[in-house]
């Protein structure tokens, strides 16, 4: 039996709506029914749409193990470090022996050294070529995954301040900031470099 809140999870795995969005966030605050919640949280953890569902249980149960464990596997696996490093931070806390806490964090970890590792590549790249556009989209974007929105905003103020730019190139700083501060860069299904 479908939840009737399905549709519209479903909805957000295929395409990133804020008026869905709030929808969704409306019509969680109605459900108190932990197990119903948790059973939505695992048929959507493929998806960053899970997040929120999962984030209502722990509002209703804020030590709910499974919910810990299932928000912090969905956070890493979309990049949202900031968030992740907080949840497994809590989990490992609070259930030291859950294996999967520990299995995370190394991902997480290891996330880290790669993030890190291409934001030097795409610094190197701004400074080689300071209006390739491409790089300074790729630098933002790296930035703002590591929570270093304010860096990834000036980065595009910057940008955007160059003499040389198209009318798409200013499309696409003005994308990228827009993403940025809507926290969407990973829920947007269709951020990319067009």
């Amino acid at each position: 039996m479908t939840h009737p809140i399905e549709p519209l999870l479903t909805h957000l795995t295929e395409v990133f709506d804020e008026e869905a969005s709030a929808r969704l966030t409306r019509e969680l605050q109605k459900i108190s029914d932990v197990p119903t919640l948790l059973g939505l949280g695992k048929k959507y953890h493929d998806d960053i749409a899970g997040a929120p569902v999962l984030r209502r249980v722990l509002q209703l149960e804020p030590n709910n193990e499974k919910a810990l464990e299932t928000l912090g596997a969905i956070l890493v696996d979309h990049h949202v470090v900031d968030e992740a490093e907080k949840v497994l931070e809590k989990l490992r806390r609070l259930y030291p022996n859950n294996a999967t806490a520990y299995e995370l964090t190394l991902a997480l970890n290891d996330l880290g050294s790669y993030l890190a590792g291409m934001e030097n590549w795409a610094r190197k790249l701004r400074r080689l070529e300071p209006s390739n556009q491409r790089g300074v989209h790729y630098l933002a974007k790296l930035l703002a995954v590591q929570g270093q929105k304010k860096e990834a905003l000036a980065e595009l103020a910057s940008a955007s301040s160059g003499d040389n730019l198209t009318d798409y190139d200013r499309r696409m700083i003005e994308f990228t900031r827009d993403a940025i501060e809507r926290d969407s860069l990973f829920t947007d299904k269709d951020y990319s470099w067009p």
